[in-house]
């Protein structure tokens, strides 16, 4: 390739008429941003060059490279030999994902088109719940591996879908994400619940939302094993244990909208009605651990002298706790 002085020597050599057509053509190759940089100089040749602006990856390239990330995770390109991945690069796939999200998260982009770009994090996001459980990677925490924790994935993109479709979308597209995915354990789904009320600045969407709600566990057709059946082992059923977590994660979901509305007996009611444990005292503790989180001593004691009149005997630290209520009128900093 030749170098700058070389090039200097070269034209030195040519006629006015030479350099004018050789710099029309090189102009002519220059990508639209250079062309942007140059202008101040081709018509103040004494000016200093305008820096050239780092121009980053077009929406449409970043979509086919999203996809292609998706599906060599999903074919396991990334952990095992193969000809799509190379060996070098299958470790960087965590930053393959940093640099993605950051791109596609950009509301104001010069290409956006926020519906795609809402798509495309929903199915980064998708792929990484999935690595969970799936040996995707050669981490079961891909989110931590991201360095992006998933309630902030998860923000993310019901920011992209209020901003195009306004928040009534985010209800709809916002439970059905947390549906379509399995989490890992109480804490973290009632952070991402936590992001998804955030939205919910108005009492008409927390109403939508419980009405989304109860379709989806409709739709999702979760039975409990009848009473005085003969086990069938139904506890190792993947396929009906994913459907009684979803069925639970729901539950959860419409309890919090009612919590939400100041509708204390029907979140009760609406967690009674839907959530399935086979053990009425497990039932009773998960419910009461909701209403301390929400810090309503009163529903909690109420709860727990209904569930002994009927012949319920709860855990110590249930006990433990009717006795706080009962002596300090309060509840403790701290209820597991």
């Amino acid at each position: 390739m030749m170098k700058v002085g070389e090039l200097r020597e070269k034209l030195a050599k040519y006629k006015k008429e030479e350099l004018i057509k050789i710099a029309a053509e090189f102009y002519k190759q220059l990508p639209k941003a250079k062309k942007e940089a140059l202008q101040n100089l081709i018509e103040n040749p004494a000016a200093k060059p305008t820096p050239v602006l780092k121009v980053g990856l077009t929406l449409e390239e970043l979509k086919i490279e999203t996809e292609a990330f998706i599906i060599n995770a999903k074919e396991g390109n990334y952990i095992k030999p193969n000809q799509m991945v190379p060996k070098k690069d299958r470790s960087k796939w965590r930053f393959l994902v940093k640099r993605l999200h950051k791109a596609l998260s950009k509301h104001n982009r010069p290409d956006k088109d926020l519906g795609l770009q809402a798509q495309l994090l929903s199915g980064l996001y998708g792929v990484l719940c999935q690595a969970e459980s799936l040996s995707y990677f050669t981490t079961p925490y891909p989110f931590s591996s991201v360095g992006i924790s998933k309630d902030k994935f998860f923000e993310s993109i019901l920011f992209l879908i209020e901003l195009n479709e306004g928040k009534a979308a985010v209800v709809n597209k916002g439970i059905e994400l947390m549906y379509t995915h399995n989490f890992g354990g109480y804490y973290e789904y009632k952070s991402l619940q936590a992001v998804f009320e955030g939205f919910l600045t108005i009492p008409d969407l927390k109403y939508q939302a419980i009405e989304k709600t109860t379709q989806l566990l409709k739709n999702n057709g979760f039975a409990p094993p009848k009473k005085n059946s003969k086990k069938s082992y139904y506890a190792y059923n993947r396929e009906k244990k994913n459907r009684e977590k979803k069925n639970n994660n729901l539950a959860t979901l419409g309890f919090a909208m009612h919590i939400g509305l100041f509708e204390y007996d029907e979140a009760i009611a609406f967690f009674d009605q839907h959530y399935y444990e086979n053990e009425e005292e497990v039932k009773l503790y998960i419910l009461v651990k909701l209403l301390f989180d929400e810090g309503l001593k009163d529903q909690i004691k109420q709860q727990l002298k209904q569930a002994i009149k009927r012949g319920v005997q709860p855990r110590q630290r249930l006990m433990d706790l009717l006795k706080v209520i009962l002596t300090d009128d309060a509840l403790p900093v701290y209820f597991v």
